[in-house]
């Protein structure tokens, strides 16, 4: 953590001729990055506004819709795995709620539930981060939800993990993104 961010800061500063011939001239940009980092890393390990993000990602991205009739599938959940603080400040780490099965996007063969995951997934992003509520996953790739198809019912369900990377977008944002 604090120690990367010091070793980027003093490759920064040690390496700026280097930097420049290459063509990256805009020093205050790169330290403007760096901070950037600096904040996400300490914001990572924040407990308190990890469950918080968590939490807040349930109440928005959780959902269940129903989907095309014509569809093998007809019914979509969303859901976001419940999180705690630990009890007594025992550790560093929150908890989970404990959830299993599923699969990562890419490894979907089913043609059909692949195109509406994918669907899904992005309507669900944009209509909240720049319609809705704001708040913005900034982190959503495969490696944050799993999808598991489930035959009875004919339900595709997906499980979102992962918000340390979220925000809440203001109105006026919302607007610069549109």
């Amino acid at each position: 953590g604090s120690e990367d961010i010091f070793i980027l800061r003093k490759y920064v500063q040690n390496n700026e001729q280097a930097l420049k011939a290459e063509g990256l001239d805009n020093l205050k940009m790169m330290n403007t990055l760096i901070d950037s980092v600096e904040r996400f890393l300490a914001e990572e390990t924040e407990l308190e506004l990890s469950v918080e993000r968590q939490k807040r990602g349930d109440e928005v991205y959780s959902r269940a819709i129903k989907i095309s009739p014509d569809s093998t599938f007809n019914h979509l959940e969303m859901k976001v795995p419940a999180v705690y603080l630990p009890p007594n400040g025992q550790s560093h780490l929150h908890i989970q709620e404990f959830v299993t099965g599923g699969q990562k996007f890419s490894d979907l063969t089913d043609v059909n539930a692949r195109h509406i995951v994918a669907q899904e997934m992005l309507r669900m992003w944009f209509e909240e981060a720049l319609f809705k509520s704001g708040f913005l996953n900034a982190d959503l790739h495969q490696g944050n939800f799993r999808v598991v198809l489930l035959e009875e019912g004919a339900k595709i369900k997906i499980l979102l993990y992962d918000f340390g990377l979220s925000t809440t977008l203001t109105k006026k944002d919302q607007r610069a993104f549109i």
